[in-house]
């Protein structure tokens, strides 16, 4: 045999038997593993409507701010109908929002829950009655059942109208949202 044949065989034998080609010896299965974090993402579209008040609590109180508490429901797409609950801290001087929480509670018991900021500004000032212009983000950080692991964010505009008449300061908020969501399951 020719020496340049002889070089050419071993070539391609090395190249049959390295460890990426379709001979290369596969690994048993060793076991089940972790759980990755969800990263097909789905537009998500939702309506909010939730009433409360605005008051003092703790955790707005140590940075000088107003607490406002919101309970409601809506209907968004991938929950269906939802129940919420949640709360964030409020700057009155510059309408801005901060650490807010939320936890949604879909029909069949799942739950989505995340965080959320933005800003308010004033469209009718407080006589005792104010209107506010709301704009901010929800940030999705996980749930139960269908929901676990997600991830996603929606940009939210909508209104405030809230009576400064009264001490509780009763608080109507209407919300239109939309963003993208994890695929349901694609963190399962």
């Amino acid at each position: 045999m020719s020496r340049t044949f002889l070089l050419l065989a071993a070539a391609v034998g090395l190249t049959a038997c390295d460890d990426t080609g379709p001979t290369a010896p596969q690994l048993a299965n060793a076991g089940p593993t972790a759980p990755q974090p969800a990263s097909t993402q789905v537009p998500i579209t939702t309506s909010y409507r939730a009433q409360g008040t605005i008051g003092t609590a703790p955790r707005c109180d140590a940075l000088g701010l107003l607490h406002v508490s919101l309970e409601g429901g809506g209907i968004e797409s991938h929950v269906g109908r939802y129940t919420i609950r949640n709360s964030h801290c409020l700057n009155p001087a510059t309408g801005e929002f901060t650490a807010g929480l939320f936890r949604k509670v879909a029909a069949n018991g799942d739950e989505l829950s995340g965080t959320y900021g933005g800003t308010s500004t004033v469209v009718q000032a407080p006589a005792p009655v104010g209107v506010f212009a709301i704009r901010g983000q929800v940030v999705f950080t996980g749930g139960s059942g269908r929901f676990t692991n997600a991830t996603g964010s929606q940009e939210m505009v909508g209104t405030q109208t809230s009576d400064f008449s009264q001490p509780s300061v009763p608080t109507t908020v209407e919300l239109r949202m939309t963003g993208t969501i994890s695929t349901v399951g694609s963190a399962r």
